[in-house]
């Protein structure tokens, strides 16, 4: 329980002294953590099926598409400028015999871009709807850790002091990692809502070929990046029950030390399961 001076007692009733005491001992400090651990998870899935183009999220989608169409005025004329540049680089290179087949690529380039820059933004909600649904099929996992059990384990396995001070350690980490994995979510939606006005500039480069075009394929691989990892956020979240319930340690009676390591450590692997999957993402697909 936590220490006795640690309570104004002349300020407060027996019942609600009781109730604080209880609250604020090292079981109910481990308890609370692990039940905030599981409440958050729970809220996680919800939060990755969420459109960003959509319902609450329409208005921001609006001005994301207003700023889309003040930097297509940036972007109009850089295709053009760019196609000029990739067909002048092209004629006046000796060595590169300038023939028909080659021009005709040029071209072709030159609509590609055109139709990506004029139809990205009435595609991109599609694509997104995509990733949602492809969440969909991997299944939403009950993500659960005992946390009642565990408190049981380490509240009373300490002295009063020492047992109280890594609660407090305990409670603060969970906390961390929750709000982490809250915001990994939600910073989802500002990258996207970030990257999408810069589209008609950096496409605009497809036009030109060669070295240059290399900001347009960078900038779709993050496209396809940010729109699509959560679904391997979303199979972090189905390996991580079985991940969470596995207490070997725990069940094998060792000692206290140990389980709140054990705890402690898996609270922070599905935490930056979830924050890591983007660069898992690019590691994968090598992009």
């Amino acid at each position: 329980m936590v220490p006795s001076y640690f309570l104004p007692q002349s300020f407060l009733p027996a019942s609600v002294l009781d109730t604080v005491t209880e609250w604020f001992s090292c079981k109910g400090l481990y308890e609370w953590a692990l039940n905030l651990f599981n409440d958050v998870i729970d809220v996680i899935y919800t939060l990755l099926g969420v459109n960003p183009t959509g319902g609450s999220y329409a208005k921001a989608w609006d001005t994301v598409k207003n700023l889309y169409n003040v930097f297509s005025a940036i972007g109009s004329p850089l295709l053009t400028i760019f196609f000029i540049y990739g067909f002048c680089r092209d004629t006046i290179d000796i060595k590169a015999d300038l023939q028909f087949e080659a021009t005709i690529k040029m071209f072709i380039r030159l609509i590609i871009a055109s139709a990506l820059m004029n139809g990205l933004i009435r595609w991109l909600p599609r694509l997104y709807g995509w990733a949602i649904s492809l969440l969909g099929v991997t299944g939403s996992g009950k993500i659960k850790i005992d946390s009642s059990g565990i408190a049981d384990k380490l509240g009373d396995s300490m002295s009063v002091l020492v047992s109280w001070f890594f609660a407090i350690i305990f409670a603060l980490v969970v906390l961390a990692a929750c709000i982490l994995m809250v915001w990994t979510c939600f910073g989802r939606f500002m990258n996207l809502y970030l990257i999408v006005p810069f589209a008609t500039i950096a496409l605009s480069t497809l036009a030109a070929g060669g070295q240059t075009a290399q900001t347009a394929y960078a900038y779709v691989k993050n496209t396809l990046i940010y729109t699509f990892e959560i679904v391997l956020m979303g199979i972090v979240l189905v390996i991580a029950p079985a991940f969470l319930a596995a207490s070997s340690v725990a069940d094998s009676g060792s000692s206290s030390w140990l389980i709140y390591v054990e705890a402690l450590v898996k609270v922070l692997v599905v935490a930056s399961g979830l924050k890591g999957s983007e660069t898992v993402v690019r590691r994968a697909l090598a992009l």
